[in-house]
């Protein structure tokens, strides 16, 4: 099998689901918006373990993470005191 027909086979292997970002999102810009995330609660007092546990369970409760998302519902799980 050349280069050519591995690049072929590989362009037809179905893709495992979870294993990309939600359309019209990259993983890059998914990951952009988790540090910008949790830099603003940082910036708003939070210590950083916790912005980052308040982001990671906001991660969980929504579908595509976009930055004012994100922050909205890390702030409600804040408030929620979900630990």
């Amino acid at each position: 099998m050349d280069a050519s027909e591995a690049l072929r086979a590989a362009r037809l292997q179905p893709r495992v689901a979870g294993s990309t970002p939600p359309v019209g999102r990259s993983k890059f810009e998914s990951v952009v918006a988790v540090t910008q995330a949790k830099q603003a609660l940082t910036t708003l007092g939070f210590r950083k373990a916790e912005a980052a546990r308040y982001v990671e369970q906001a991660l969980a409760k929504v579908d595509r993470p976009d930055l004012e998302l994100l922050i909205r519902t890390a702030l409600a799980c804040s408030r929620q005191g979900v630990t």
